[in-house]
């Protein structure tokens, strides 16, 4: 019976160790927890922080990334260097309103990207550039008024795009063409 309290008291310690030592790596205002899976990913929750940008630092075992609900008005590639698996990002409900063609390029993992109620009204060619892995792609509620027929063409596996509530006026032929797997517009 004792051995296995000291096993159980070990164990908790290196848990505990563990998630202490992740935790130093978080960005600052940030929260990150150790996500259950075998690769002991992170999640980095940055959400009502009044940030004006994608904080620095964010650790590259990162794989949700919430940085919601903030104060951000641009997202740049320097914002995302290098989180190769990070599958969901959370830029919704800030102020956005420019997106750097090519933010996104070095999240090749990425698979959900939220960027609703904000103040968008055009995106970039390039803007989804590496992003062949998204799965879905939130816009709703933007100020979108016409898309270039090619800006979502490297999603070849997005299945749900949300366009509700933008300003869309004309939709060009050809804009969603390439989307084999588009399930819900």
């Amino acid at each position: 019976m004792k051995q296995g309290r000291r096993w159980l008291l070990q164990t908790q310690l290196l848990l505990f160790l563990a998630s202490t030592a992740t935790a130093e790596e978080c960005p600052y205002p940030c929260v990150c927890h150790v996500n259950a899976d075998a690769a002991r990913t992170l999640t980095v929750d940055c959400r009502n922080q009044e940030l004006f940008e994608v904080p620095l630092g964010v650790p590259t075992t990162t794989s949700h990334l919430d940085v919601s609900h903030n104060n951000i008005q641009f997202v740049r590639a320097v914002d995302f260097p290098n989180l190769p698996v990070l599958t969901y990002l959370q830029l919704h409900t800030n102020d956005i309103s420019d997106i750097e063609a090519g933010a996104f390029q070095n999240l090749p993992s990425l698979e959900a990207l939220t960027l609703q109620n904000n103040l968008l009204q055009s995106l970039r060619p390039g803007t989804f550039t590496g992003l062949s892995n998204l799965q879905l792609l939130n816009l709703f509620n933007n100020y979108l008024a016409e898309l270039d027929p090619d800006i979502f063409s490297p999603l070849n596996n997005l299945v749900t795009l949300n366009l509700a509530y933008s300003s869309l006026e004309d939709i060009r032929t050809g804009t969603f063409a390439n989307f084999s797997r588009l399930f819900d517009l």
